[in-house]
């Protein structure tokens, strides 16, 4: 193999160049914005007419990145009720 087809390795342990993934240009506390935007979708639709997609959409990101903070739905009902 010559020398222009080798890519370079990262030694073991040595931190990545960049973060992957999008630039966050939302630099508040995201777990309750979460909160916030569920509490408005939960009103206005209620807890069984509410998805997780529109609970996403409401506080600015998209619907996955939900549940690197909650496990479920119900999980996010719990902090809202707990939050009152």
């Amino acid at each position: 193999m010559s020398k222009m087809n080798q890519v370079p390795s990262k030694a073991v342990g040595e931190p990545a160049s960049r973060r992957r993934g999008r630039p966050g240009a939302y630099q508040g506390d995201r777990h309750q914005a979460l909160v916030e935007a569920a509490a408005k979708v939960f009103f206005d639709r209620g807890y069984e007419g509410a998805t997780v997609r529109e609970i996403a959409k409401e506080a600015g990101i998209t619907s996955g990145s939900i549940f690197y903070h909650f496990d479920s739905k119900e999980e996010i009902l719990g902090e809202v009720l707990r939050q009152g």
